[in-house]
C-alpha cells in the first residue's frame, strides 16, 4: 500500500472510529514525538528514553568515525582469556 493509499485509508477509519480508538490514537500522536518516553530498560532497571537513546546511538556513531572501537575478533581473543 502506497503512503498515500494508507493516509486515505486512515483518514477514513479515523472518520469512523468511536471515542475510544480515538483516545487511543491521539495518545499514540502524542507519544510518538515525545522524547521524554521510555522506550526501554538498561540491564541494571534504569529506564531509557528517547533522547537517552539517541545521545547513545550519536557517541558511538562518533566513537565508530574515530576508529575507536574493538573488531569481534579481537574481542573473542580478550574473551578467551576471561
Amino acid at each position: 500500500m502506497s503512503e498515500t493509499e494508507l493516509r486515505k485509508k486512515l483518514h477514513e477509519d479515523i472518520d469512523k472510529a468511536d471515542h475510544h480508538l480515538l483516545n487511543m490514537i491521539n495518545a499514540l500522536m502524542e507519544a510518538y514525538g515525545d522524547e521524554s518516553v521510555i522506550i526501554g530498560y538498561a540491564v541494571d532497571g534504569a529506564p531509557i528514553t528517547r533522547k537517552d537513546l539517541k545521545k547513545r546511538v550519536e557517541k558511538a556513531e562518533s566513537q565508530i568515525a574515530k576508529g575507536d572501537y574493538i573488531s569481534h575478533e579481537d574481542l573473542e581473543k580478550a574473551s578467551a582469556n576471561w
